[in-house]
Parts: structure tokens; C-alpha cells; sequence
């Protein structure tokens, strides 16, 4: 019998150690949060995640406007054939790579009248 007396009295100790609470006894009181709180602007984690989310977008829409400017000088830098530029073209290349031969000729013709009669060659 002692011995049941003392298992009950141990179980009621241990029970006394272990303090239960039931859901409808808080021992804590929390005020209200602040009307003005706004978890999207004060919880970090959100406003990071929000900033971090913002800048993807950004970068995003950064590397599109790449792509549209890329793109658009592609475009440009084309030119159709024509063959009226090329005709212009290449009368402007022949003019210009027929100067110096021309030049030199007409050093050679002007110059060349002169030395003979004073050199005294015979041609």
C-alpha cells in the first residue's frame, strides 16, 4: 500500500513540474499591432524580396531594350544594292586610282620636250 501511495504521489509531482496551459489561458498578452503597420514595408524579408524581385525585372526589361537596339542597328547597317551606287562608285575609284598614272604622264611628256635639247640626247 506504501508503495502505491508513494507512486501516486510521485506522479503528482511530476505532473506539477509540467505545467499544462490550455489554449483559451495565454499567459501573455499582446497589444494590437499598429494600424499603421504594413508587413509588405516593414518585414524585411519582404521588402528584400520584394527589391530583389523589382531589380529581375528591371534587368529584364534592360536586356530587352539591348536586344531591341542590337537589332535596330542590324537594320540600319543594311543597304539594298543598287547599281547606281555601284556606278557611282566605281567611277569615283577608277578617277581616283587613274590620278596618279595620269599625273605622271603628264610629267613624263611636259618634261621630257625640255631635257632633250638641253641634254643633247638623241631620242
Amino acid at each position: 500500500m506504501a508503495a502505491i501511495i508513494a507512486q501516486i504521489t510521485r506522479q503528482n509531482r511530476e505532473r506539477a513540474k509540467n505545467k499544462r496551459y490550455e489554449t483559451s489561458k495565454c499567459m501573455y498578452e499582446l497589444p494590437p499591432f499598429d494600424p499603421h503597420f504594413d508587413p509588405k514595408v516593414h518585414n524585411k524579408y519582404l521588402a528584400r524580396r520584394q527589391a530583389l524581385i523589382q531589380q529581375e525585372q528591371e534587368k529584364q526589361f534592360r536586356e530587352i531594350l539591348v536586344k531591341a537596339r542590337e537589332k535596330e542597328k542590324r537594320q540600319q547597317g543594311k543597304v539594298e544594292f543598287s547599281w547606281k551606287i555601284f556606278l557611282v562608285e566605281c567611277s569615283i575609284i577608277t578617277c581616283l586610282l587613274s590620278i596618279v598614272p595620269l599625273v605622271l604622264l603628264g610629267i613624263e611628256l611636259f618634261w621630257s620636250y625640255g631635257v632633250v635639247e638641253y641634254t643633247g640626247l638623241q631620242p
